[in-house]
């Protein structure tokens, strides 16, 4: 959900006339409960803090040792 819509990653990128080499490119963010967001598109509601403040802040940690 952005922005209260559900809309296909697909469609979005489309409609952002992002081209289809770059699109492979781009990281999609997720957490166990699903997508985060995806850069040039936006980030799902449930990323936005309790303020309704226009910024949001994802922190990414990478995991160096895989079980």
């Amino acid at each position: 959900f952005f922005k209260g819509h559900h809309r296909s990653i697909k469609k979005m990128l489309c409609d952002q006339k992002i081209p289809l080499d770059a699109r492979a490119m781009l990281p999609i963010l997720f957490d166990d409960e699903g997508i985060l967001g995806v850069p040039f598109l936006g980030v799902t509601d449930r990323v936005y803090s309790l303020d309704q403040s226009n910024s949001v802040i994802i922190k990414i940690e990478i995991a160096t040792d895989y079980v």
